[in-house]
């Protein structure tokens, strides 16, 4: 299992993104928080540019959120189900990128 997360690091963020267009991605707060786990596709239009209240450079991972990464959503799911103690964790499907198909 890969998993990335990225903290204070925009740039390994951006790379990430850049080089795994078919990955998918986990929004959360600074500190893992279970009661916010968004899950989307990395290929996302909110992975890929800064929006709303962190639509200033450093709003992915350098304020109040850190993004956790992988190459499969089952990835992802794993993880956060050990870290969280949860076995369904994901608390929202991003609907931009429709992230809700990912687990059908």
């Amino acid at each position: 299992m890969a998993i990335q997360v990225f903290q204070d690091d925009e740039l390994g963020f951006s790379n990430w993104i850049a080089t795994n267009q078919e990955g998918f991605v986990v929004n959360t707060r600074r500190v893992l928080d279970p009661s916010y786990l968004v899950l989307h596709a990395a290929n996302c239009a909110s992975m890929q540019s800064y929006r709303g209240l962190d639509k200033n450079p450093g709003g992915f991972t350098e304020r109040g959120y850190q993004k956790i990464c992988a190459a499969t959503a089952d990835e992802l799911l794993t993880y956060l189900s050990v870290e969280t103690g949860n076995k369904y964790p994901i608390t929202k499907y991003c609907s931009r990128c429709n992230a809700s198909s990912i687990e059908e």
